[in-house]
């Protein structure tokens, strides 16, 4: 459990979607809330990707910043038809 006041674990604010469609979905969900949207294009073979996570989005002051935000992680791992779909769209 994260303590009052500590940032929570950047895997934990982020929602991870793996399909066009449930990224579509957070996106429509989001825009009915009126509520921006960051989404975090990922892969586990993607090395800027993990500085990203490690020294960028577990910063207190950005975790702040975007704390208003529907934050969406794009797993693109997976080197197939959903993950292409996803890069494509974008």
């Amino acid at each position: 459990s994260t303590q009052a006041g500590a940032p929570q674990a950047e895997e934990e604010r982020f929602t991870t979607v793996t399909t066009l469609g449930g990224l579509h979905a957070l996106l429509e969900d989001a825009r009915r809330e009126q509520r921006p949207v960051m989404i975090d294009f990922y892969a586990d073979w993607c090395i800027s990707c993990k500085i990203m996570e490690r020294q960028v989005l577990s910063d207190a002051r950005v975790q702040q910043a975007l704390s208003g935000y529907v934050l969406i992680k794009a797993d693109v791992t997976a080197a197939n038809q959903d993950s292409s779909a996803i890069l494509h769209a974008w």
